[in-house]
């Protein structure tokens, strides 16, 4: 492998953020992020966090915090906080463990379903753009690119 990100300017070693990893999925990553937070707040009252764990939960609930952390590697403290906006909100319930008192286990509520459903297109819709002008064949290298990328991140 024959990368790397630095570059030399009179003599000087710097970082290019042009051929930076970590710049460049930043911008990425924040640039999603931002557009669809608009979209959210303005249109649903809600932020990306509660989307993920929207998401989440509509894939495999009941789930706690926790495993949701380490899914969609959010900060447990986020997922909670996502949990008491959406129970506000009555999206999702918070029931407990059997002989537990505290709550745990969420489940989207038929409003956080319906919501779900709602987003859902809208954000495939803006997933679908993010890809126009690259074939079929650059998508998936793309993925398979970011997988092996996820992996070596595993390893540091």
């Amino acid at each position: 492998m024959n990368y790397s990100p630095s570059q030399t300017k009179k003599g000087t070693p710097y970082l290019d953020y042009e051929r930076s990893a970590g710049f460049n999925f930043t911008l990425v990553s924040n640039k999603l992020s931002r557009g669809l937070t608009k979209v959210l707040r303005s249109r649903f009252d809600i932020g990306v966090i509660e989307w993920r764990v929207m998401v989440h939960l509509a894939i495999d609930a009941p789930m706690i915090a926790s495993d949701i952390s380490k899914l969609g590697t959010i900060d447990k403290g986020l997922v909670s906080k996502a949990f008491k906006s959406l129970e506000a909100k009555e999206l999702i319930t918070l029931r407990c463990f059997p002989n537990e008192k505290r709550p745990r286990l969420a489940e989207l509520t038929e409003a956080g379903r319906n919501m779900h459903d709602e987003i859902l297109p809208l954000v495939l819709a803006r997933e679908t753009a993010v890809f126009t002008g690259l074939s079929s064949t650059e998508i998936d290298q793309l993925f398979e690119t970011l997988a092996k990328i996820r992996k070596n991140l595993e390893l540091l």
